[in-house]
């Protein structure tokens, strides 16, 4: 179950991470002149990406802090639950 939440909490900050990052990118192509290079939409691009990585950084930095979290809760309870079952076989090995 906690596993279930942790793909579905992942799936939904990188669907929506992705969706904003594509929409601004397109404004930026849409932006440029029609007269525009390769070059020069290469030089935009490339700025609007470091802009982009500066101005996300506290969101993917919070969102993996999170994920974290609750990745190794998943861990801790499986790992759990396993020490419960290896200390039933060994306290009742003929069940």
């Amino acid at each position: 179950m906690q596993r279930q939440e942790l793909d579905a909490y992942n799936h939904h900050f990188w669907k929506e991470c992705n969706t904003r990052f594509y929409a601004a990118k397109e404004a930026v192509l849409q932006s440029l002149p029609e007269e525009t290079t390769p070059e020069q939409r290469e030089v935009a691009l490339s700025e609007f990406y470091r802009r982009w990585v500066a101005q996300e950084r506290k969101r993917l930095d919070d969102y993996g802090e999170e994920w974290r979290r609750r990745n190794w809760a998943t861990i801790s309870l499986g790992a759990r639950v396993q020490y419960e079952k290896f200390v039933s076989r060994i306290m009742h090995p003929f069940r």
